[in-house]
């Protein structure tokens, strides 16, 4: 079985990891990306796990109780045991409880032409660039797809965004940004500029949740539009993995800024988003939050610990899975968002050791938008002019962190802002 597969598959990579040098895998894998080695990644995503741990048992107290009521209301046998699966049906009465938001009345405000104005808005309002609507009959599904040439503030060539949003039979479900075609200086010294598109699945109105979506999706746009590098193996989205991530998440960071919702979230009457409403979707994005921190965590750890073993010869998986839960005091009632026996991150690969880096992401973005906030407005065209060119314009042709020291004057990020948005903060 799996089991099996996933313990003979961990050997080779042993084997292979020594033949190379390395005392393990995870040492291997670490090597290349931003924390450059398993033990400074580790002593990343430990701590997070065990705070992420306190978080959800208090989060779990109270949805508990909810199940006891059902219990004393005669819902439920007074045997009943509060298990893993019991705490999302009563996680979202929870919320349903507190927060009791329905999609009409949030969705009437994100028509989804509107909120492709707000997201290509957002870039000309950082970057200075401008976006103009171009004929897309030559494109591969003009009914569905529209076009725009991006220009410079200076009325320079940037390149071309295609966004297709919209569902249909023949389209692979999700979201995802594609490069038709990569920045690159050409031999004869031509800079060949890049073909970007954004593919969703959206309706004509989009949930908070798509909106959110949208605005990442061109983040990962953005990093291939103003790229300005030699050779198109390092341009635009062509480094490491969580380092191409931290540009579409901080670029979600603007989308529900309340001077930017005023250009382009309002419905059909005109009506716009009270600030109460923006704070309820924000808390109910919230709920929950150690609960799915600490699922993620300590999949991440158990991914990191797993393939930090020089040796996996009598090895149980699953005992092992137990043991690092029980290390971090991860809550029983939960299971973790990955169980090594179907954990397709590093199973077959793409993030073997590494599941922790979409952590690591987080907290760089909430760390380099910091410094805007600390300009006194997001806005601040100083600073995004600086991030454009630290970071956007030079793809993945530096190393990632010697570019973060440049932008912050810090040699690592830090966890505060992030254990703070988290809800994290007393437990570190």
């Amino acid at each position: 079985g799996n089991t099996d597969n996933i313990v003979e598959m961990t050997k080779l990579r042993i084997q292979r990891a020594k033949l190379l040098g390395y005392a393990t895998p995870a040492d291997f894998y670490n090597e290349l990306r931003m924390a450059g080695s398993s033990k400074v990644a580790l002593d990343f995503i430990k701590p997070i796990a065990k705070s992420a741990a306190e978080a959800a048992k208090r989060e779990l107290a109270e949805i508990e109780e909810l199940f006891k009521a059902d219990i004393a209301g005669g819902k439920l046998p007074k045997t009943a045991k509060f298990e893993p699966w019991d705490v999302f049906y009563y996680g979202e009465k929870l919320k349903q409880r507190k927060f009791s938001i329905s999609n009409d009345e949030v969705k009437k405000f994100f028509k989804s032409e509107n909120v492709l104005k707000g997201v290509l808005r957002a870039a000309e309002r950082l970057y200075g660039i401008k976006a103009k609507e171009i004929d897309s009959s030559g494109l591969y599904n003009p009914a569905a797809t529209k076009a725009w040439e991006i220009t410079d503030g200076d009325g320079s060539y940037v390149g071309v965004f295609i966004a297709d949003y919209f569902p249909r039979p023949s389209k692979s479900g999700g979201a995802w940004m594609t490069l038709f075609n990569k920045q690159q200086i050409a031999p004869d010294g031509r800079d060949i500029r890049p073909v970007v598109l954004n593919a969703c699945n959206f309706g004509e109105y989009l949930s908070p949740n798509q909106v959110t979506t949208a605005f990442h999706e061109f983040g990962h746009a953005l990093h291939g539009l103003l790229s300005k590098c030699v050779y198109p193996t390092v341009s635009c989205t062509g480094g490491y993995s969580e380092y191409n991530e931290i540009f579409s998440q901080i670029n979600e960071l603007w989308a529900f800024d309340p001077s930017l919702l005023a250009e382009y979230a309002f419905s059909s009457s005109g009506e716009t988003p009270s600030a109460r409403l923006i704070e309820k979707l924000q808390a109910a994005e919230d709920h929950c939050i150690g609960i799915k921190t600490a699922k993620l965590s300590i999949s991440a750890l158990i991914d990191l610990e797993w393939n930090m073993l020089d040796d996996v010869a009598g090895v149980d998986p699953q005992e092992f899975e137990r043991k690092i839960c029980e290390g971090i005091g991860f809550p029983a009632e939960l299971a973790p968002r990955h169980r090594l026996a179907h954990f397709m991150h590093i199973f077959p690969g793409g993030y073997t050791a590494a599941y922790y880096t979409y952590l690591w992401a987080e907290v760089i973005d909430l760390h380099l938008y910091s410094i805007f906030e600390g300009k006194g407005d997001v806005w601040d065209k100083e600073t995004a002019l600086k991030f454009r060119k630290t970071f956007l314009e030079r793809g993945g042709s530096e190393n990632p962190m010697k570019l973060f020291k440049s932008f912050t004057g810090e040699d690592k990020p830090n966890l505060e802002r992030f254990f703070k948005s988290r809800r994290l903060t007393k437990e570190r």
